[in-house]
């Protein structure tokens, strides 16, 4: 028992200090606007709807915001007004969640060495990391915080994944449903990233032989559950659903693969798509002889969870994925990184000078992330006061409202919705019939640096990438555009009516800037 406490002690301590470290960084001393192209503002906004109106303005997995709104309404009963609430609650839970990750990854380590307490020290070093590493202090807290949450009930899961390999139950296998269902209620990307361990989990019984489950039973399971997943993500966001198919048709053309054999890539291109192709398969098969000298001193249950490690971890790399979206889904090869370390540290073969390397390169690897988030946040928005006057001037001298829409790029249009308190969007959300619908339509412009036009003239958004492009760009103003508001931050004018150069396709929605006469920036 004093062992057990002594375990809890370290962890509570871990926990602590990383929840200390994020509420000096995300909170202490944080301006009030924090950048152009910051989520922050969208999951406010979300809120903000639920609270107000009953319902989230844009249509998203909706546990996190449900999760903020409750809190905020809570710290509304005693006397914060609602801005203040979501943002408090938003902030407290930005720090909290991340920091909870050690518990999970400490039960994890438990069961891994087999023993009871204590943990082994070079093994509190992993749970020391998994606070911080890969989500940083700063960058997926605030930018994407249902990846963070994600994040974590998906280490719940492969940990009531690890307890059901060990002895199944029907109460295990209830847990792995309801934590299944929280993520696809949480996070678009943790839900591929958990579907595809379930493949890895499956490949991995199968491979060892174990008898536990039937491997027809199982795959049936998983093909049911797979179904009921894409089933509930169509209800709640129907484009998000689309975009299955999309990466689906783009993801080869666009991956390590298909560039390879791309008509217009460079000599540069093919040698890093090679690099892509081969290093994962070599570290796989690495992976894989290490797994075999090392399965016959294992637990049964414990070799089938290590090899289901090594599956996943290639799975979540696979060359045959979208640049971008191979870029998200590996965000979450830490987890099955941290686990095969594990393994690696557990073993009484591995000398101790390797040991010892190892943790020095993780710890080392920490301070350095502290330290580039730390300078990242000193040099990060040095304007974001003078950003903040800005918009409260454009305020007063404009006087917008809940009637008016502002068009502008990706990531400013939820800082148009908190500050401005008007309807706004990105272009390609624009349709014909809005300016019948508002009252006013104004386009605002962030200068960052400059206007950013570039690749925008003789585009249509006809398809996703070109989509994406139009909304991570300004929009250059048509002629009958009419000037109200300029500052060294942001250009703003008015459309008086129907821009005649822009194009809007049968169905009202906006496609091309037509003949607009794009400026060099």
């Amino acid at each position: 028992a004093r062992l057990v406490r002594k375990d809890h002690y370290y962890l509570s301590i871990i926990v602590l200090v990383a929840l200390l470290v994020r509420i000096g960084f995300l909170c202490w001393g944080r301006p009030v606007f924090v950048g152009w192209f910051n989520h922050t503002y969208y999951y406010y906004v979300e809120v903000k709807g639920l609270l107000l109106q009953g319902a989230m303005p844009y249509a998203d997995m909706p546990l996190l915001f449900y999760l903020y709104a409750a809190t905020a309404e809570l710290l509304s009963w005693f006397g914060l007004s609602t801005e203040l609430a979501i943002v408090v609650a938003s902030r407290a839970w930005m720090c909290l969640i991340p920091a909870l990750m050690p518990i999970p990854i400490y039960w994890l380590f438990r069961r891994i060495t087999a023993k009871g307490p204590p943990l082994a020290s070079n093994l509190w070093v992993l749970v020391a990391a998994s606070a911080f590493l890969p989500l940083s202090l700063l960058h997926l807290p605030e930018f994407s915080q249902k990846n963070v949450l994600g994040l974590l009930l998906l280490t719940f899961w492969v940990g009531s994944v690890q307890q059901n390999l060990r002895h199944s139950s029907r109460r295990r296998q209830l847990e792995l449903g309801l934590l299944l269902l929280a993520i696809v209620l949480t996070h678009f990307g943790t839900t591929a990233a958990t579907l595809l361990y379930a493949v890895a989990v499956a490949a991995a019984l199968f491979l060892t032989r174990k008898q536990g489950l039937p491997i027809a039973r199982l795959l049936l399971s998983g093909l049911g559950a797979t179904l009921l997943v894409l089933l509930l993500i169509w209800w709640i966001d129907a484009a998000r659903f689309e975009r299955i198919f999309f990466y689906l048709g783009q993801s080869l053309n666009s991956s390590f693969l298909g560039q390879i054999f791309a008509v217009g890539s460079t000599v540069a291109d093919r040698l890093m798509a090679l690099v892509g192709l081969f290093l994962p398969l070599t570290i796989g098969w690495l992976l894989f002889r290490d797994y075999r000298r090392r399965k016959a001193k294992l637990p049964s249950w414990s070799s089938t969870f290590y090899l289901s490690q090594i599956i996943w971890c290639y799975l979540l790399v696979l060359p045959i994925y979208d640049q971008l979206l191979l870029a998200r889904l590996l965000q979450f090869a830490y987890l099955p990184a941290l686990l095969i370390m594990a393994y690696w540290l557990v073993d009484g073969n591995v000398r101790n000078w390797m040991k010892k390397t190892m943790m020095l390169v993780i710890s080392l690897g920490c301070l350095a992330l502290a330290f580039g988030e730390f300078m990242g946040r000193m040099l990060q928005n040095p304007n974001a006061a003078a950003i903040h006057a800005d918009l409260q001037q454009l305020q007063r001298e404009v006087e917008l409202g809940p009637d008016d829409l502002i068009v502008t790029k990706n990531g400013a249009e939820h800082i148009c919705n908190w500050f401005l308190g008007t309807k706004a969007g990105t272009i390609t959300a624009l349709q014909l019939d809005d300016f019948d619908r508002y009252e006013r339509i104004f386009v605002l412009n962030p200068i960052e640096g400059s206007l950013n036009y570039r690749d925008l003239a003789g585009r249509r958004a006809t398809n996703e990438a070109d989509r994406y492009l139009f909304m991570l760009r300004n929009i250059p103003p048509p002629a009958t555009a009419i000037a109200v508001y300029q500052s060294d931050y942001m250009q703003f004018f008015v459309l008086p009516q129907v821009p005649p150069e822009w194009e809007f396709n049968a169905s009202g929605d906006w496609i091309s800037y037509g003949s607009t006469i794009i400026p060099n920036d």
